[in-house]
């Protein structure tokens, strides 16, 4: 038992992170909450920037991918397809340990904020060891050009990892939020 409420402590918790971190709300978890396996669903954000190379506040948040805007519209589409529930094989890690590559994505959509900037959003009940960052290299090589739009329903269908485009780099991956009631997704949270 903590002898302190909720508003107090969370006005304590955000004193204490950087002001690039916010404490939204705090509550007691059940006694057999697991911060890993207790969520409905995660949010992964991935940034890419074409064009100059990436400085300032984005280098060390984004990954600078010059020509993805040469197929931007496939990578697009390309992105939608993870939604649903798919065998991921393609897009883990080759030392991943799960017992099951089979997920649920409930939202995938790339969208261009910025002349030169492009952010995939994915939201999932699950993900495998380096999931989001293989399927961002498999779409950057559909935004160069490289491969069809109809590579990710391809990859989907195989499960063949070696089809799948590079692991792309950590420094452009967040995870964003992480939800561990049942509610609907609301995209400007």
């Amino acid at each position: 038992e903590i002898p302190i409420d909720d508003a107090t402590l969370r006005a304590s918790l955000n004193g204490l992170t950087p002001a690039a971190l916010y404490i939204r709300s705090v509550s007691v978890a059940a006694d057999d909450f697991d911060a890993r396996f207790s969520p409905h669903w995660k949010e992964y954000c991935y940034r890419l920037i074409d064009g100059a190379p990436a400085g300032g506040t984005r280098r060390n948040r984004a990954w600078w991918v010059p020509g993805i805007q040469r197929e931007c519209r496939g990578m697009i589409c390309a992105a939608r397809d993870f939604v649903g529930q798919h065998d991921f094989s393609a897009f883990r890690a080759s030392d991943c340990t799960a017992t099951t590559t089979v997920r649920t994505i409930l939202m995938s959509e790339v969208t261009r904020v910025d002349r030169d900037e492009f952010v995939l959003s994915v939201i999932g009940t699950g993900f495998l060891k380096q999931m989001v960052r293989i399927m961002v290299g498999t779409l950057v090589e559909i935004g160069r050009g490289r491969r069809s739009p109809e590579t990710v329903r391809r990859l989907l269908a195989t499960g063949t990892r070696t089809d799948a485009g590079q692991t792309a780099p950590p420094w452009g991956l967040t995870l964003r939020r992480v939800q561990y009631v049942d509610r609907p997704i609301y995209r400007d949270e």
